[in-house]
C-alpha cells in the first residue's frame, strides 16, 4: 500500500492492492507472462508460469504521430524560440525532479530553459528557480511536438521504470536522452550510442552529461538519429505482430 500510494495515490493503490490479493489463487494458472521490458522479466523471473516456460518481453509501442512531430508547429507550453531542455512525467522526487533541478541549476551560463511537463503531487516543490518552465495537464500531442524541438530529452527517474515510455517518445523525435542507469531505461536507452547514461541520483553526473549535449550539436545529432532508429523497432505494428504471436 505505502509502495503503491506513492505512485496512484490512496484509493488507486487500494484498488490495486486489493486486486491483485484477490488475483494470488488464480496465478498457477496462468498460461503466459509477458513483460513490458528486460528488466520487468528479470525482476518477475520468479512467477510461477508454465514450467520452463520464459517470460516474454513486449515493450509498449510508441505511436506513429511521434515520427512526424518535426514538422509541426512548437506547443505553446515550449518558448517559442531558442533550444530547451525537456522532462515529462510526474512532477515529483521518484521522478528524478530534484535531481534535475540542481543539475541544471549548476550549469554554466548561458543557462538554456527547463521545460517541465507533468502533473503536480503533493511532493510537488511550490517553487522553481528562474529559468524552469512547469507546464501542467499538458496533452499527450503537445508533449510528442514538445520533444521534437527540444535539444534533449531527460529521465532521471530515482525509481526502477517498468520501461520509460517518455524515453522511447523522445528517441522517437530524434532527440538524445540522458536517463538514469535503473529499471527499464538501461535497456532502452544504449550509453554513448542514443543517449547518455547516469548514475542514479548522481547530480555531478547528470550536469557533466546535460553539458557535454549543450556543447557538441554533432553529439547531439549523432546520439538523436541513432535513438529515431532504435525507435522504430517499437512503432506499433512490430509491437502487434510480437502480441498476435503470443495469442
Amino acid at each position: 500500500m505505502a509502495c503503491a500510494a506513492q505512485q496512484y495515490g490512496l484509493v488507486g493503490s487500494l484498488a490495486l492492492t486489493t486486486g491483485l490479493s484477490l488475483m494470488k489463487p488464480w496465478v498457477r494458472r496462468v498460461h503466459r507472462y509477458v513483460a513490458n521490458s528486460a528488466a520487468t522479466a528479470r525482476a518477475s523471473a520468479a512467477l510461477p508460469g508454465p514450467e520452463g516456460e520464459p517470460i516474454t518481453v513486449i515493450p509498449p509501442f510508441v505511436p506513429d504521430a511521434a515520427f512526424g512531430m518535426g514538422a509541426q508547429p512548437r506547443p505553446n507550453f515550449v518558448p517559442q524560440e531558442g533550444g530547451y531542455l525537456m522532462f515529462a512525467g510526474g512532477l515529483g522526487p521518484y521522478k528524478g525532479l530534484d535531481v534535475l533541478v540542481d543539475a541544471w541549476s549548476q550549469l554554466v551560463s548561458p543557462r538554456i530553459p527547463l521545460v517541465l511537463a507533468g502533473i503536480r503531487r503533493p511532493d510537488t516543490p511550490a517553487e522553481f528557480p528562474p529559468g524552469v518552465i512547469v507546464a501542467e495537464d499538458v496533452s499527450h500531442e503537445e508533449v510528442l511536438r514538445g520533444w521534437s524541438h527540444c535539444l534533449a530529452g531527460v529521465v532521471p527517474s530515482r525509481w526502477p521504470e517498468p520501461f520509460g515510455k517518455v524515453a522511447l517518445e523522445a528517441m522517437a523525435a530524434g532527440v538524445p536522452v540522458v536517463a538514469s542507469m535503473v529499471g527499464g531505461l538501461a535497456d532502452l536507452v544504449v550509453g554513448d550510442a542514443t543517449g547518455i547514461l547516469v548514475a542514479l541520483g548522481d547530480v555531478i553526473a547528470l550536469r557533466e552529461a546535460l553539458g557535454l549535449l549543450l556543447s557538441d550539436p554533432a553529439l547531439r545529432q549523432r546520439l538523436g538519429e541513432a535513438g529515431r532508429k532504435r525507435a522504430m523497432a517499437y512503432s506499433a505494428s512490430t509491437v502487434v505482430r510480437a502480441w498476435e504471436k503470443v495469442f
